[in-house]
């Protein structure tokens, strides 16, 4: 994958820093667990732990993949365009 349309070179990130592979967390409430894509060194709440809605940028807004389940995520679409 050629991600130096958005990423440079000379930027990495590592995993499992919080969360390390084969252990298991719950989540607290009001708190959330942002996974990231699947690029080698993808950063998400493995690496730096969970966030609170406040730290929330963005959302998601609809499912692409399976392309048989394509479909709009009413609930993420409140929470962006309305807030807390």
């Amino acid at each position: 994958m050629d991600e130096s349309a958005y990423l440079k070179s000379d930027v990495k990130t590592y995993g499992a820093a919080f969360l390390k592979e084969g252990n298991s967390v719950r989540v607290p409430n009001n708190e959330y667990f942002v996974m990231g894509d699947n690029r080698m060194y993808s950063s998400d709440s493995r690496e730096w732990g969970f966030i609170t809605r406040n730290e929330v940028v963005g959302g998601s807004m609809f499912v692409y993949w399976p392309i048989t389940q394509i479909r709009l995520i009413k609930i993420l679409i409140k929470l962006v365009y309305q807030g807390d």
